[in-house]
C-alpha cells in the first residue's frame, strides 16, 4: 500500500516535526498492547518558576526573617505567588519538586569578626532545612549563600526561603543588586 491510497489522516510519520512540540501536541503509545494517545506536556518539568528581589531587604541581625521574592521571571502553572513570596503546589499536581535559592548579604560593617548567616527553605510554615555559611576575618560584606532542595509535596502545599544573619552588629542588609535574591522550581518527572 501506498501514501497516495491512504486517508490523509492516517499516522504514517511520514511527516517530520521541524519545531519542538507544543504542549497540545499528541503522543502515540502503547499502554499495554492498546495504543492511547497523550499529551506532550506529561513529559515537561512543570509546574516551574523563577522569581527574585526588585530590591533590598533589611535584616533584622540573628532572626528568620522571610525573603521577598517580588519578580517573577516565568511561572508556568500558576504556582508562584509573588504577592506573598512562596511557591504553592498546584491542584493535582502533587509530587517531586526541585528548588534552589540564593541570598547575598552585605553585614554592613567592614571589621573583623564572625558571621554566620543561614538560608533555609519552610514547607507549610516551619523550617525544613537550612544551609549556613561560616565567615571569619576580614571582609565581612557581601557574602552569598545558597541552597537546594529536593521535596515531596501534596498539592497547596507551600515553599518559602528565609535568611538568617547573625554578623553581632545589628545591621545585615539582603543585596538584591544583578538578582543575588533569588528563588527557583520545578517539579520532576519521571521519580
Amino acid at each position: 500500500v501506498t501514501n497516495a491510497k491512504l486517508a490523509q489522516d492516517i499516522i504514517s510519520g511520514e511527516t517530520a516535526l521541524a519545531v519542538s512540540p507544543a504542549a497540545t501536541d499528541e503522543i502515540l503509545l502503547s499502554d499495554a498492547g492498546t495504543l492511547k494517545r497523550i499529551d506532550y506536556s506529561v513529559f515537561g518539568n512543570t509546574p516551574a518558576f523563577a522569581a527574585y528581589a526588585s530590591g533590598d531587604q533589611a535584616l533584622t541581625d540573628n532572626t528568620w526573617t522571610k525573603l521577598q521574592f517580588d519578580t517573577e521571571i516565568y511561572d508556568i502553572g500558576g504556582g508562584y505567588d509573588n504577592t506573598n513570596d512562596k511557591f504553592v503546589v498546584p491542584a493535582d499536581e502533587a509530587g517531586k519538586y526541585f528548588f534552589s535559592a540564593r541570598c547575598n548579604i552585605d553585614t554592613g560593617h567592614n571589621t573583623a569578626g564572625a558571621s554566620d548567616i543561614h538560608i533555609g527553605i519552610y514547607v507549610n510554615g516551619s523550617i525544613y532545612s537550612n544551609q549556613q555559611q561560616r565567615w571569619l576575618g576580614y571582609p565581612q560584606r557581601n557574602v552569598g549563600v545558597s541552597l537546594t532542595q529536593t521535596l515531596n509535596l501534596s498539592a497547596t502545599d507551600y515553599v518559602e526561603i528565609y535568611i538568617n544573619c547573625d554578623d553581632g552588629q545589628d545591621s545585615p542588609n539582603a543585596e538584591s543588586s544583578d538578582k543575588h535574591i533569588y528563588f527557583e522550581g520545578f517539579k520532576l518527572i519521571g521519580v
